[in-house]
């Protein structure tokens, strides 16, 4: 048997290996020996006993080296004993150096943290300012108003697309210009002057009003604000000169569009109440020519000049129609209809009032959509736009009529200030007369503003033309150049109601000439137009109550002891208007029908419902012949 102990790499430096080396070769030896003695003993059958002496030998000599490893295994016991010792003492130590290291690491890795925290947060903070910056500077970039950055020395450093689009310059050849080769020639001094007093004193230049036509597309007059800032460094030092340019052309055009219409709002005021008082006296004279035509002789020579008062009045009414029309004020009886069926029907009247060197060129949309109108007030657009083109083809020309349907957006709306987008039907007249310019065409829905030599016109057509439209919710605009024509396009709202039979203005009534039997009560303030009004329908036989108010009605009406079968009442009276008064009267005369009269719109005939035709009601003025079919109308409808 044979024991091996190996060297397991300990570091004491004992030459242990090589001694228990020795000993387990002579053990194999001996061991070796001992058998090979016996075998050849065993065999030959001699020399016994020196086999077993041999053998004794070997197992003496196996003995020795077992004691000799075992003393070399002890001694090398305590030396791995002492050696573990000093291990242990050396891993104490490693374990106590570990620690600190262990420590340290962890304050290093701690102050690392906070130190790559605070580099993440400076790094965090840089990309969120330059973010930040990238962000304002496309917004400058792209922003609707022109910027543009200037250096001491009052060159381009920067500038935006809005900038160079105003100034008519590609953007590209924007920087490196001076502000005096930036500037149009009328304002660069100005401009180079605030620019050296921002630079000078570090305080801004606000609100140079710069107007600029040059490079400009269609040769449009830009109208620009320009505001100069300072640009200064950390420190608050001026490096440069920021200049903010705001487009203020449509802006202007609309506030000169609204002066405009608060000018044509306020003369249509006064032209209406002109008109209403007109209309009074307008009833008393048409009237009385009727009263005194119908007692005078055919052949009686004084006929002719009461016939031509009469024309006169009848001219008169038609300027205060459009007085009333121009302000919005005159009584309408709209009714869905197509507009084809009035531009038709006024053809053949239209070329009696063109010259006969001025052609007619009529397109009608057969899908065209509905409006509600009156009849009367469209077939006077068409007439006085038809009258305004004549004037302007004296020598020739052609006069065209077109109708279509039409979607008006919010972008058009804003290009024509309170236009309310939506589905309208386009009436088009144009011509291809002398035209007018840019100074004629801002005047021309003024009323009494006429181009035409003094007599020949009153300057009141295309300002009736403009009341009327607008009457309607709807929306006029023209377009003109000198020497090409002029075209109105007259936009009306479309609706979705059927349509009604056209009626036209000069329809005559149906006049019915029986003897009246019925009690009249008229309600008039004006004592002219009440005295008229009795004197007609007491010729006509009816038996009349006159009153110049409610309140006087009123107690007329208790007086009476009999029926009142129609009461007349104006629509606009002092104390109480005329809805007022027949709300009280229907109380106490439920059956007595009722007409009302008035040469005026507003609100108050709106609420009556007179414009939808709800209530019986006469225009002023108006003539013998068409009260007297409105009574008679009244008193048998049932």
């Amino acid at each position: 048997m044979t024991i091996v102990v190996e060297d397991t790499g300990g570091s004491g430096g004992h030459p242990v290996i090589p001694a228990a080396r020795r000993y387990r070769i002579t053990g194999w030896v001996g061991f070796v020996v001992a058998v090979v003695a016996t075998v050849t003993l065993s065999l030959l059958h001699q020399a016994f006993q020196l086999s077993m002496l041999l053998f004794s030998l070997a197992l003496l000599i196996t003995v020795v080296g077992f004691v000799a490893l075992l003393r070399q295994l002890k001694a090398q016991a305590a030396m791995l004993a002492s050696q573990e010792r000093r291990l242990v003492a050396q891993a104490s130590e490693l374990e106590r150096k570990i620690e600190d290291l262990e420590l340290n690491n962890k304050e290093l890795a701690e102050a690392m943290t906070a130190e790559t925290a605070a580099r993440i947060e400076v790094v965090r903070h840089a990309a969120e300012r330059e973010r930040a910056l990238a962000l304002l500077n496309s917004a400058v970039l792209s922003a609707p108003f022109g910027f543009v950055f200037l250096d001491l020395t009052l060159h381009i450093v920067l500038a935006n697309a809005t900038f160079a689009r105003m100034r008519g310059i590609p953007l590209e050849s924007v920087a490196g210009l001076s502000l005096r080769q930036m500037a149009s020639p009328l304002l660069a001094d100005e401009a180079e002057e605030f620019a050296k007093r921002v630079i000078t004193t570090g305080e801004p230049v606000l609100q140079l009003h710069a107007s600029e036509s040059s490079n400009q597309p269609e040769g449009r007059t830009l109208q620009m604000i320009l505001n100069f800032y300072p640009v200064r460094t950390s420190t608050g030092e001026v490096l440069g000169v920021a200049i903010i340019a705001i487009d203020v052309t449509e802006r202007e055009l609309l506030e000169e569009q609204m002066r405009q219409a608060q000018k044509l709002e306020a003369v249509g005021r006064i032209a209406s109440g002109v008109a209403h008082d007109f209309n009074n006296l307008l009833t008393v004279i048409r009237s009385y020519c009727d009263l005194v035509l119908l007692d005078m002789p055919g052949e009686w020579q004084s006929r002719e000049e009461v016939e031509e008062i009469r024309c006169a009045a009848d001219r008169a009414a038609a300027l205060a129609r459009q007085l009333l029309s121009f302000g919005r004020k005159q009584v309408v009886l709209p009714r869905p209809m197509i507009l084809n069926e009035i531009v038709t029907s006024m053809e053949s009247m239209l070329a009696r009032v063109l010259p006969a060197e001025v052609g007619q060129s009529v397109r009608l949309d057969p899908n065209l959509g509905t409006v509600k109108v009156d009849a009367g007030h469209v077939e006077q657009v068409i007439l006085n736009l038809a009258i305004n083109a004549a004037d302007a083809m004296r020598t020739g020309g052609t006069l065209k009529i077109t109708t279509e349907n039409s979607t008006l957006d919010f972008k058009h709306s804003g290009q024509h200030g309170g236009v309310v987008p939506g589905e309208y039907v386009l009436l088009t007249v144009s011509d291809t007369g002398i035209g007018m310019d840019k100074s004629i065409l801002s005047h021309i829905f003024e009323p009494f503003f006429t181009t035409k030599p003094i007599g020949e016109g009153t300057g009141l057509g295309l300002s009736s033309v403009y009341g009327i439209v607008q009457q309607y919710g709807g929306h006029v605009e023209v377009e003109s150049e000198p020497g090409v024509g002029t075209t109105f396009k007259v936009y009306f709202p479309r609706v979705p109601e059927p349509v009604s039979a056209v009626v036209h203005a000069d329809a005559k009534p149906n006049v019915t000439t029986s003897a009246a039997t019925e009690t009249v009560l008229v309600v008039e303030d004006d004592p002219a137009v009440r005295s008229t009004l009795s004197r007609i329908l007491t010729r006509l036989g009816y038996a009349v109550l006159e009153a110049g108010h409610g309140g006087e009605a009123m107690r007329i009406s208790a007086e009476h002891g009999g029926p009142i079968d129609l009461v007349i009442s104006d629509v606009m009276m002092p104390e109480m208007s005329g809805k007022e008064f027949i709300d009280r009267f229907s109380v106490t005369r439920p059956r007595s029908r009722v007409l009302f009269m008035s040469g005026y719109a507003d609100d108050e005939v709106a609420r009556m419902g007179l414009i939808s035709g709800k209530e019986a009601f006469i225009e002023k003025p108006f003539t013998v012949e068409q009260i007297t079919a409105k009574v008679r109308d009244v008193l048998t409808s049932r």
